[in-house]
């Protein structure tokens, strides 16, 4: 069943971000990249489109979730609304969404799958957050560390990593991001 979900996604029209109308009904989606300038970054196939870079869920409404990603990216420089195509999956149920979004995560392995590419601004004076890898990646944002301050993906990737565009956790792993300690 999900490799035919796979292969459906694959036949699904994409839309620009900032044109798309989406349906107000439960779904996932998929975001692709229109940035050649940043292949060394997410490796050539996530930043040229060729591949999905994320994956999401709207477990109610897919026109209020995924619009608001035009808001996360004001301010990053290097990554515009008109840069990003979205796929969308409308769904009968948040149940199939939720599914839907699990499913194609594990088949296409985004790359910024779990980097902090979420559809909200990050709040840099909000006690308790830190900078994502993402907002440490992209510049733009004054407040986030720069990208060479921040270790790579470790414990569970293997000798993959985004850096090359591929790899995923192990089954139950977890990506170990974080500021690296002072030398």
């Amino acid at each position: 069943m999900a490799d035919a979900l796979v292969e459906l996604v694959h036949q699904l029209p994409r839309e620009r971000l900032d044109r798309l109308d989406a349906p107000p009904a439960p779904g996932a989606y998929l975001q692709f990249l229109d940035a050649p300038h940043l292949g060394e970054v997410f490796g050539e196939p996530t930043a040229t489109g060729c591949r999905a870079a994320y994956v999401g869920v709207a477990s109610s409404s897919l026109r209020a979730r995924v619009p608001r990603y035009r808001r996360a990216l004001a301010g990053i420089s290097e990554l515009s609304e008109h840069q990003v195509w979205v796929t969308l999956v409308p769904c009968a149920s948040t149940a199939s969404a939720r599914f839907a979004e699990s499913a194609l995560i594990e088949r296409l392995c985004p790359v910024l799958q779990g980097l902090g590419w979420g559809s909200r601004p990050p709040g840099a004076g909000r006690p308790g957050t830190t900078t994502s890898p993402i907002h440490a990646l992209l510049a733009g944002r004054d407040w986030a560390r720069p990208a060479e301050s921040w270790t790579r993906p470790s414990a569970g990737w293997g000798s993959s990593s985004i850096w090359s565009g591929r790899g995923r956790p192990a089954r139950g792993g977890r990506r170990s991001w974080g500021p690296t300690s002072a030398r």
